[in-house]
């Protein structure tokens, strides 16, 4: 019985590292059709500074309601 989950054991490494390569060709693939787009926002330049600092807000704005949404149950 033993000899059975040690054997598995690297098989499941195996997929765990499969998935975690395909979830990272897929996140590059969505990151690269963005840049395509233009929807990526160029910090350097100051209206893509003013657009980022515009982005975090909102991103802080929905963590607070999202967490209070979620603690409200």
């Amino acid at each position: 019985m033993d000899d059975l989950r040690i054997g598995t054991f690297p098989k499941a490494l195996d997929y765990i590292a499969y998935k975690n390569r395909q979830s990272l060709s897929d996140w590059e693939e969505r990151l690269w059709q963005r840049q395509l787009r233009g929807e990526l926002v160029d910090p350097r330049d100051e209206e893509g500074r003013r657009r980022f600092r515009d982005h975090q807000q909102r991103i802080a704005t929905l963590r607070g309601v999202a967490q209070e949404l979620h603690y409200d149950r």
